[in-house]
């Protein structure tokens, strides 16, 4: 039909030819209205319950709505509503779908009250029609609860949208199963979300494919946790999709980042001699891109590496590499330069040599007490490093029988352990003993 015929369809609906709804939009003329339609958009007929005249109407609000005018949107829709109850009364599916539809654009709009009045009544009526609109509604609903902390209320309204989508229409799940999944985790139902939150990922993956950014934001999501529950050999087919959609990007920093997350999880399944290429890689990449705040950690975990395969003294160069580089980030006296001054004072102390442990472990827990406080679990993890290493001297020190020497670091130990790990700890009470406290 021509825009002259399908304006003639739009204003037979109404009394008065239209002229409300074009007032509460705000616009001139119809012919305005119909301007956010091609002329393909104007090919309707009657479709069951829905006449072309609102399905007309249906198209120009949906057109708005894309463009965020949900003024507009919002008396497109009042007056498809408005037809759709004269013609087959307010408790009609049909009518209801379109009650449903008010309410999630004026949720967008913030009329926060009245939307989820509309929003309640519309999946009353639906609820139990098992119709593909009636997931609609209930998704919108889910949406709206949500906003408004009623992670129960928001749980039933997905978990019904996401029944019906699975009868009727499985493909169309992608969207209702993450958001039904974020409420399962807010109840703490872990292994339900993460069963939803996989079925999300791969129809999600199957209909856009793995590089497109929902698909990655998705996958990193679901990795992330996935780790968090251990499920290593899970999330691993992750990481490769998101090295593949990071090499896609042709992004340098992506690309890193993507290969060295991959390295880590292939070494957690195993397959190490893959995994310290992609993070050897990644490492490289990420020293050419100059002070880069990932690299210190990136440099820590190559050098654990070089730990593991014995190779202690690359082990040690990579650490000191990573301290330069947080110095220059954070600053000398930064908790950031402390941790690392820590770890490398315990490196040392692994390696039998004391007394250069002593020198980055002593000043390390100063730092870290005087910028993380005496709570913190890195000043506790330091201060830990740095007792057993006074547990050795001490020993040493009562093999010569210098108590002087031996008493002055118990005096020490005793200050840092009563502090920070506490009086009831039991080195505490050990150092106590010692002292005959």
């Amino acid at each position: 039909m021509n825009r002259e015929q399908a304006i003639a369809q739009v204003t037979a609906l109404f009394g008065d030819g239209g002229v409300s709804v074009l007032s509460a939009a705000q616009l001139p003329s119809w012919e305005i209205a119909f301007s956010v339609l091609s002329d393909a958009g104007l090919e309707v007929e009657d479709d069951g319950d829905r006449i072309a005249g609102e399905r007309l109407l249906e198209r120009i609000r949906d057109g708005f709505a894309r463009q965020g005018l949900l003024r507009q949107a919002i008396a497109m829709t009042r007056g498809i509503l408005r037809s759709r109850v004269s013609r087959l009364g307010e408790d009609h599916p049909a009518s209801l779908v379109e009650l449903g539809a008010l309410g999630a654009l004026a949720d967008r709009a913030g009329r926060g009250d009245e939307a989820l009045e509309m929003l309640e009544k519309a999946f009353e009526g639906l609820r139990t029609s098992g119709q593909f609109a009636a997931a609609v509604v209930a998704g919108n609903l889910g949406v709206a609860r949500q906003k408004r902390g009623d992670a129960d209320g928001a749980g039933e309204a997905f978990a019904l949208g996401y029944a019906i989508r699975k009868a009727v229409a499985p493909e169309s799940a992608a969207l209702v199963a993450s958001q039904l999944a974020e409420i399962r985790l807010q109840q703490g139902m872990r292994d339900e979300a993460i069963e939803l939150m996989q079925e999300s990922y791969a129809l999600y993956r199957a209909q856009l494919g793995p590089t497109h950014p929902r698909v990655v934001t998705r996958a990193q999501h679901l990795a992330k946790l996935l780790d968090g529950m251990r499920r290593y050999l899970k999330s691993e087919p992750l990481y490769r999709d998101l090295h593949a959609a990071a090499e896609a990007s042709g992004s340098a920093e992506a690309i890193a980042e993507a290969g060295f997350e991959l390295g880590a999880s292939l070494m957690r399944v195993r397959l190490e001699q893959e995994g310290i290429r992609h993070i050897e890689r990644a490492v490289e990449a990420t020293r050419r891109m100059g002070d880069h705040p990932a690299l210190p950690h990136r440099l820590s975990l190559w050098a654990q590496i070089q730990l593991q395969r014995g190779r202690q003294a690359e082990a040690e160069g990579y650490l000191l590499e990573a301290l330069e580089v947080e110095k220059r980030l954070f600053g000398e006296n930064s908790p950031e330069v402390a941790v690392r001054t820590a770890a490398i004072g315990h490196l040392y102390a692994q390696q039998g040599r004391h007394g250069e442990a002593m020198g980055w472990l002593d000043p390390a827990v100063s730092l870290l007490r005087s910028t993380r406080g005496d709570k913190d679990n890195a000043t506790r993890t330091a201060v830990g490093y740095l007792l057993d290493l006074l547990d050795v001297e001490i020993g040493k020190a009562e093999a010569r029988h210098d108590r002087q020497l031996a008493r002055d670091l118990l005096g020490h130990a005793l200050e840092m352990s009563s502090a920070v790990l506490g009086k009831g700890d039991v080195r505490t009470n050990r150092i106590r003993d010692k002292l005959g406290l």
